[in-house]
């Protein structure tokens, strides 16, 4: 039931080939959008990731680069726009200023 409510999809694939066959897909698709996955996937799983993932209208890309580049909570916190813009360059104004209003409150 959590999952249905996430915005997270779920893919399942036969094989493990299939699946980073998939992933490099996704992947060259979301550059292509201006959302290069800088990354690495085993961010994922952690509490940073997925406090970012919480806050509104940022996607889970956006997520995975920020809880990469910042050690924790308290650097995306004090994180100024141009810091987060320089981590992920297609961050919005609206999503900037969404974080800074969840770690500010």
């Amino acid at each position: 039931a959590r999952l249905c409510k996430s915005r997270i999809s779920v893919l399942f694939s036969g094989s493990e080939k299939n699946t980073i066959d998939i992933l490099v897909s996704l992947s060259k698709q979301e550059e292509k959008r201006g959302h290069k996955i800088t990354g690495s996937l085993l961010q994922v799983d952690t509490p940073l990731f997925k406090f970012i993932c919480c806050i509104p209208k940022i996607s889970p890309t956006i997520a995975l680069n920020l809880a990469t580049a910042l050690q924790n909570l308290n650097q995306l916190h004090i994180a100024t726009p141009v810091e987060l813009k320089k981590i992920c360059s297609c961050i919005t104004k609206e999503q900037i200023e969404s974080i800074h209003k969840v770690t500010t409150h």
